[in-house]
């Protein structure tokens, strides 16, 4: 039956009118099929920067190979404006900050191959004060185009409320966020849509914003600051199924190196955006960089989580008493979790089907992504997780054969003095074979100050520890009469072999930890040492 002349043109409008619909209403630019990696300068100048510190930022990364790393996107944040516009209506940068205008900085840093962003606010004002684009979407949209701009990060602040009676936060982010997406459409030139919703709880842009922007902002400012990482953490997890390639979650910009919390706090920070695909935008002084800062920010293999093109979140699948197993599968199988323990330090076990491996291979592989190690497992995954730390794997399936089985080694102090005379404590080290393989010929040495005695209470050397066995070694430590308080090195070794071992190669792991003894009473800190062996 052919189609009277009358259905056809109605099929014909009807195709017309969706084509139109998906041009004006979603985002159609093809960008950030990974979480976008790069730079932003608030976290650390706030507005204290201008154009040559953009120029050398972009050096130093290029110079450490942060940009073959992924990190792509340069870019100022507030404050980078003049304080009006200019005489035709137009955006103009701050003269002081870049006296030549801002196309040199950015033909600059195209040059070095990196891309370029820019910084403005969907409201009257930007939230440092500077012109915003309210009223001006299309005609700012263009004009950042014409400058070769690459990614805009778009703020929430000064938004006329009072022109929408009636309508929510929620609506008017809606209304607005998707106004300046059509302006970008508009333009032709493909640039990322990074929305800056962050201050404003009931704007919830995970419901809505998969076809508006590229990325969307799930938590509030983050800070340098351990306890704020973690809440931001625990905004953002919430949200895995709303984040995939083109449109991401953002628990904000990365506080590595900034000064305020710990190294190990800040491999905890990045390896939890990580899993989280998360965008990686550094925001500290790449310039002066420590040597540790430059550690966290180009570990790869951590990278390459965040950047896998399955594009999934890492979903939260254990939360028990401060102890998280995050789990995110990859593209080409393998499976990376997180183990995080938020509060305290302590053993965090989960399983092969827990962390949603697929449970028909009979040994897999633990691939340590911060110490580059490798051990066998069977079906139970278990480590000792330092306070504030974590432990980040990648799963593969594998032999016993191909790594050395994965242990579990735990020192313990007594938190008790035990005699008075002599001054006597007590420490167990527990070590625990969780691997695929048996620990032969396993043997414990502890060096401690010349001031204390130490006395074993039990063998320090074993023929083998099996699958799923464990042993404890104890020591009594004596003190000197004249010693009441003080902090004692401990140095713990624990070396062996394993039935696949090369020919007359030991393994060891070597633990440092101490103990303190404040006056009458022992306040042990543990320690830990696992799953990190070498010839």
């Amino acid at each position: 039956m052919v189609p009277s002349p009358i259905v056809t043109t109605i099929i014909f409008w009807l195709i017309i009118i969706a084509f139109c619909f998906s041009f004006t209403f979603a985002l159609d630019n093809g960008l950030a099929r990974t979480p976008p990696m790069g730079y932003d300068t608030w976290n650390f100048y706030h507005c204290q920067y201008d154009g040559e510190t953009l120029m050398k930022t972009a050096k130093a990364m290029k110079d450490a190979g942060m940009l073959e790393l992924g990190y792509e996107y340069i870019y100022p944040d507030d404050c980078w404006e003049a304080p009006e516009r200019a005489p035709d209506g137009s955006l103009q940068p701050n003269p002081f900050k870049f006296p030549h205008g801002i196309k040199p900085v950015i033909d600059y840093i195209h040059s070095l191959g990196f891309k370029f962003g820019i910084y403005n606010c969907a409201g009257t004002r930007t939230c440092a004060g500077f012109p915003g684009s309210y009223g001006h979407y299309e005609e700012y949209a263009q004009q950042f185009a014409d400058w070769g701009v690459d990614y805009i990060k778009f703020d929430w602040c000064n938004v006329p409320f009072w022109e929408f009676p009636g309508w929510s936060h929620e609506q008017v982010a809606q209304k607005l966020y998707s106004d300046f997406r059509d302006a970008l459409n508009k333009t032709g030139r493909h640039i990322v849509f990074s929305m800056c919703n962050g201050w404003d709880p009931d704007v919830y842009p995970w419901r809505w914003a998969s076809d508006v922007a590229n990325l969307w902002r799930t938590t509030d400012d983050i800070a340098d600051n351990y306890d704020v990482m973690r809440d931001r953490y625990e905004q953002n997890i919430l949200h895995g199924s709303k984040a995939g390639p083109g449109h991401w979650n953002n628990p904000d910009m990365l506080e590595v190196g900034n000064g305020g919390m710990t190294t190990e706090e800040y491999i905890t920070h990045f390896s939890l955006w990580s899993i989280m695909a998360a965008p990686l935008v550094v925001g500290t002084d790449v310039i002066n960089m420590t040597e540790a800062t430059k550690m966290i920010l180009t570990n790869k293999e951590v990278i390459d989580v965040d950047q896998d093109v399955l594009g999934v979140q890492g979903i939260r699948v254990k939360s028990d008493i401060a102890q998280d197993v995050v789990t995110k599968p990859l593209a080409n199988g393998d499976v990376a979790i997180v183990l995080f323990s938020s509060n305290g330090p302590g053993v965090i076990n989960t399983t092969i089907e827990q962390v949603r491996m697929p449970s028909y291979y009979d040994v897999y592989i633990l691939r340590d992504l911060w110490t580059k190690q490798e051990t066998t497992i069977r079906h139970f995954i278990s480590a000792y997780v330092q306070g504030h730390g974590v432990k980040m794997y990648r799963i593969r399936p594998g032999k016993p054969q191909d790594a050395p089985p994965h242990h579990v080694i735990y020192f313990n102090p007594s938190p008790m003095m035990l005699t008075e005379s002599p001054k006597r404590y007590g420490a167990s080290l527990r070590i625990e074979n969780v691997g695929a393989s048996t620990m032969q010929h396993v043997h414990v040495q502890l060096n401690i100050s010349s001031q204390v005695k130490v006395i074993p209470l039990t063998a320090m050397k074993y023929d083998s520890i099996h699958e799923m066995e464990q042993v404890e070694v104890s020591w009594h430590f004596d003190l000197p009469s004249d010693k009441y308080s003080g902090s004692y090195p401990v140095t713990v070794t624990v070396s062996y072999t394993y039935p696949y071992a090369p020919f007359g190669a030991r393994l060891s792991d070597t633990l440092d930890t101490s103990i303190y003894i404040p006056d009458l009473v022992q306040l042990g800190k543990e320690g830990t040492c696992h799953c990190s062996s070498s010839s």
